[in-house]
């Protein structure tokens, strides 16, 4: 199958252009949330939050990226991604202008924070996560549809734009530094939030208008089997609509598609388990510290080596997956080399690997260096691949609805691997109670030896998805 020679050219121009700094605007200036380390020791001194606190409101604006994930896809199949830019645009606005005014209105020392203002802060922080959603399917979904023949190269940079947000909007927080030598938390969030909506606005008009359409063709087949035609040959040959872009499926007939399930299950082990990593990297390493070692820098240079990982792994697998794999919108026949199911398995094994590692022979922290790059590069890589996945199996029709339904396996199996993580966590912690240190590799090491064969039964699983699509996806 193949676009018509009309379609496969785009021009540039001043148009064009536009849109792609909308997109790029919209991914840079998403993550600000992620920003909250920054002004939560301004919050702690101030406002006498407690980490447990602190936790809460962060984790509100990550848990706000899911609920209504399939609902930006549903608006960006039926309205269109400008929409999704105008929701987000709101949420930032509210979100941070909401908090900022508690933290402003709720600085007295000597009256502590009422539940109320800690609720509407939690709240706040929620709003973010939202925005945080609807800016993911306005820029992602505009590249994904604007470039069809560069798709993985499209996706794989507007990503790792999104994942240099939070580095990008911490850059200026050296200009709201307090009295105290901390980041004002209530400066801060108006500069960051006045940017991200101020962005968001403006690609409601930068992101409006249609692609040119995607007219799938089947050239003629060279194949003389498939040429010659008989007396019994049939006429009218009936469509297999599964493995042609475009045809329109309702959510019913993808729920009851187990081969939905089957990529759903495979997405929660392996996306689910990066982020419970990338979420506790942190105790991972100051487990294996000693008491008079600092943990900060260590902790940081992980951190720092994961984004990279990460970043990388983005750009790279997106011209690959360009390159090697099978395309319908590209004209005539290209030859293919490897299915993207091929990329997901690679993914897969390096996780094998470094939970392997982790989980029977790491005993330092000099070891967390291969589960920092291993589970950044994998992450990078299997959000890269997923759009496309989603897209050639269950049609362009409905593609955002699609890939938001998808959305939702990460954020299960996240859940799921942070429980497993913490209850490993607190059953080696002993009776020291709830604020004991847990010390040594034994504090993960049945978690990670848990994931490793996990992950190892969703890889070999897809030789399955292979077999049946490796054709086509």
């Amino acid at each position: 199958m193949a676009l018509d020679s009309a379609t496969t050219s785009r021009q540039i121009t001043p148009r064009l252009l536009f849109k792609c700094l909308c997109i790029g605007g919209n991914a840079i200036t998403a993550y600000g949330a992620l920003t909250f380390p920054l002004i939560s020791p301004d919050l702690s001194e101030k406002l006498q939050l407690s980490q447990r606190q602190l936790s809460t409101i962060v984790l509100a604006g990550l848990i706000g990226q899911y609920p209504f994930a399939a609902v930006a896809g549903e608006l960006v199949d039926r309205v269109g991604t400008w929409a999704c830019s105008a929701i987000a645009a709101l949420a930032f606005g509210i979100g941070y202008g909401v908090f900022a005014w508690m933290v402003g209105t709720s600085v007295t020392p000597e009256t502590p924070l009422s539940p109320l203002a800690f609720r509407i802060m939690v709240a706040s922080y929620f709003m973010l996560g939202l925005g945080q959603v609807f800016s993911y399917f306005s820029a992602m979904f505009t590249a994904a549809k604007e470039f069809p023949l560069h798709n993985g190269l499209a996706t794989g940079i507007t990503l790792a734009l999104f994942g240099l947000s939070p580095l990008f909007l911490s850059l200026p927080s050296c200009f709201f530094s307090s009295p105290t030598g901390t980041v004002d938390a209530q400066s801060y969030t108006i500069f960051i939030g006045s940017l991200a909506t101020a962005m968001h606005f403006i690609s409601i008009f930068g992101l409006r208008g249609s692609p040119p359409p995607l007219i799938i063709i089947d050239p003629p087949s060279t194949d003389a089997t498939e040429s010659s035609a008989d007396e019994e040959t049939p006429l009218l040959i009936k469509p297999q609509p599964e493995e042609r872009p475009g045809y329109p499926q309702t959510w019913l007939t993808v729920v009851h598609d187990g081969y939905f399930w089957w990529i759903f299950a495979i997405t929660g082990l392996i996306i689910g388990s990066s982020e419970m990593v990338i979420g506790n990297i942190g105790t991972v390493v100051t487990s294996l510290l000693t008491i008079t070692q600092g943990s900060s820098q260590a902790v940081s240079n992980q951190v720092q080596l994961l984004s990279i990982c990460n970043t990388l792994s983005r750009l790279f697998a997106g011209p690959l997956i360009d390159l090697l794999c099978p395309n319908p919108f590209h004209s005539g026949r290209s030859r293919v080399r490897m299915s993207r199911f091929g990329f997901v398995a690679f993914a897969g094994t390096l996780l094998i690997i470094c939970y392997g590692y982790m989980g029977f022979l790491a005993s330092s922290n000099n070891h967390t260096w291969l589960l920092s790059m291993g589970v950044g590069a994998a992450y990078g890589t299997m959000w890269t691949v997923l759009p496309g996945i989603v897209r050639l199996i269950w049609g362009e029709a409905n593609f955002g609805r699609n890939f938001g339904m998808m959305a939702y396996a990460p954020f299960l199996g996240t859940t799921a691997w942070t429980y497993i993580f913490a209850l490993n966590i607190e059953r080696e912690s002993g009776d020291g109670g709830q604020e004991a240190r847990c010390v040594g590799a034994r504090c993960w090491r049945t978690t990670f030896q848990v994931c490793a064969v996990a992950i190892l039964v969703a890889v070999l699983s897809l030789s399955g998805l292979w077999k049946r699509w490796h054709a086509t996806v």
